[in-house]
Order: structure tokens, then C-alpha cells, then sequence
């Protein structure tokens, strides 16, 4: 059968992605996965889970181009 090692890496997938949203809600506050907007075919948008890699509240803009970096 070809799709039984797929049932044994998907689940090795699904621990892997459990266990990177317990680390990301233990080491910080906010949730561990958002909705990003994306554009698919068509130029239809539609919300991709992803992980949050930067802190809750932080400016959306790379601190360097703010006047004062050190206020955030």
C-alpha cells in the first residue's frame, strides 16, 4: 500500500507543529498561530494559518526605519 507511510508522517508532522505552538504560548503571550492574508488564483484572498515569530503589540515595520527604534 502506498499511502500507509503517509498516515505514520503526518503524524509525525502533527506533533511537530503541536509542539512549536506550545513553545511559541509558553515562551510569550498572544496566540501561536494567525490568519496572514494571501492571494491564490484568481486574485482571491483567503487567510493562511501561520506561526507568530515576532512578540504581540511589536510595530509591524522593522524598528531601524522608525525615528526613535529605541521607544519599541
Amino acid at each position: 500500500m502506498i499511502f500507509s507511510g503517509l498516515s505514520g508522517g503526518s503524524d509525525l508532522v502533527g506533533a511537530g507543529v503541536a509542539l512549536v505552538a506550545m513553545a511559541v504560548r509558553l515562551t510569550s503571550k498572544g496566540p501561536a498561530l494567525y490568519g496572514s492574508d494571501r492571494v491564490g488564483w484568481n486574485n482571491v484572498t483567503f487567510k493562511m494559518p501561520k506561526f507568530r515569530s515576532m512578540r504581540v503589540g511589536k510595530p509591524a515595520v522593522a524598528t531601524h526605519l522608525l525615528v526613535d527604534a529605541r521607544s519599541h
